[in-house]
């Protein structure tokens, strides 16, 4: 076990209020403080930014996650947001085997074999945009997840009838303003940007993150979203308002992946391999880690989504976005239909 590990695994001895227990993903879960102050701080954030689940751990949980705070002195010099608001982050292969994480305003220390991490996190943190916060904590997890069996899809979902629909692909494509947009029409909601994809016999999918940060333009006719601005894009959180409508895990029926044009909406059916080959660059845990056993796992995960869920390039014209309608009615025509209890693919 790295030190890393059992300073992590030990955890504060000075307090019990200094520590909060769940699951994520189904994954036991404790996240450490180094003072109950920080650890009210900590559980209070995510209570209103994480989907996770708070309940009594028993035993040693799988994963463990010490915060810290952070210097100014040794907050590390993190790269600018592109113009979509993103940090592109490439971790450090440290000693140990462990994986170094420098961000805007937080720093992490990952141990993925034994399921321990160090976040610290500068002063500076908890006045960044709510997109900025989410993403040291997102990349924390994944990391940790992925030799969990979890493994983190740049993607949404949305629900009806028990069924998800993932919509996948860059930022800007415009896969949360369509998603947001059939919630609006009456949809449930699984999670925005950042989605858990397990069990390779029958693919399940997770959240992770709360919220939808979306293109203001793109989400102009989502008049119901009273959103705030979050690194160059607009959030919202469709739980607080549309409450009830939000679901834990679902299983995947159909995968689009959408960009955004000019012209009207339309569909194109892909192929299984089409379709893995465009899921690779929102499935970055296969390239950052490169090789072994987690990538073979991760790519035999990838393979059973793509076979189990038809897949479909989404052209996404003006006509969709704030038009939930016209998006399931473009999805029935191809004979996507998500009623009763199933989603049948024509």
């Amino acid at each position: 076990m790295t030190a890393l590990a059992a300073a992590t695994r030990a955890g504060p001895a000075r307090s019990a209020e200094a520590s909060w227990s769940g699951a994520v993903a189904g994954v036991p879960l404790r996240i450490d403080a180094l003072s109950a102050a920080l650890a009210r701080q900590v559980t209070a954030w995510l209570e209103g930014a994480l989907l996770l689940s708070p309940a009594p751990v028993g035993g040693a949980p799988a994963l463990c996650v010490r915060i810290a705070a952070l210097a100014p002195r040794d907050e590390p010099t993190a790269p600018p947001p592109a113009a979509n608001g993103l940090i592109f982050v490439r971790p450090q292969a440290l000693p140990d085997g462990l994986v170094g994480l420098d961000l805007p305003h937080a720093r992490c220390r990952i141990d993925p074999a034994t399921g321990a991490a160090e976040l610290a996190l500068a002063e500076t943190w908890w006045r960044a945009p709510l997109k900025l916060q989410q993403e040291a904590w997102l990349l924390t997890l994944a990391w940790l997840l992925r030799p969990r069996g979890r493994y983190a899809l740049h993607a949404s979902a949305v629900v009806r009838a028990g069924r998800g629909l993932v919509l996948a692909g860059e930022s800007g494509s415009g896969k949360s303003s369509a998603a947001l947009s059939l919630i609006q029409h009456g949809w449930g909601w699984l999670a925005d940007d950042l989605i858990l994809l397990h069990d390779e016999a029958a693919p399940r999918l997770s959240g992770l993150a709360r919220g939808f940060a979306f293109d203001p333009v793109l989400g102009e006719r989502l008049s119901w979203a009273v959103a705030k601005p979050a690194a160059g894009k607009a959030f919202a959180d469709p739980e607080a308002l549309l409450p009830g409508r939000r679901v834990d895990s679902c299983r995947p029926a159909a995968l689009l992946f959408p960009r955004v044009v000019a012209g009207a909406s339309r569909l194109a059916r892909l192929s299984p391999a089409a379709a893995l080959v465009a899921l690779l660059p929102a499935s970055g845990g296969v390239v950052a880690a490169g090789g072994g056993a987690h990538a073979r796992a991760q790519m035999a995960a990838l393979g059973a989504l793509v076979r189990t869920a038809p897949a479909y390039r989404l052209d996404a014209g003006p006509d969709i976005f704030g038009e939930g309608a016209a998006l399931e009615s473009l999805l029935a025509a191809h004979g996507l239909r998500f009623d009763g209890d199933t989603a049948e693919a024509g």
